[in-house]
């Protein structure tokens, strides 16, 4: 592999917001909506992980290059810390673990 990424399978429905407010589908159709379990896995970058070998990022520029492989990442692992309300999230799972299974 050239470019290895970090991510977190799953069973999306992704929507975004249109110019005009409204919300649009991404990855799917609204005229044909399976239930998610029937849906294949999709994979959600999740930022843990970026692994790219010199050459080939020197080559092209950019982390995501050449093959490209996922290094899968449990739900229970791949958190984001974007913001105070996630940080206070993660603090609270944190504290109940450690109340649970103290290392």
């Amino acid at each position: 592999a050239d470019s290895v990424i970090s991510a977190t399978p799953g069973h999306w429905y992704m929507w975004k917001i249109a110019k005009n407010g409204q919300a649009e589908p991404i990855n799917h159709s609204i005229e044909y909506r399976p239930r998610r379990q029937e849906r294949g896995l999709e994979f959600r970058e999740n930022g843990m992980l970026y692994v790219v070998r010199t050459t080939s990022f020197l080559e092209a520029g950019m982390r995501y290059c050449g093959k490209i492989l996922l290094y899968e990442t449990p739900m229970g692992r791949s958190f984001e810390v974007d913001d105070d309300e996630d940080f206070a999230l993660l603090e609270s799972l944190m504290r109940n673990k450690w109340k649970t299974h103290p290392e």
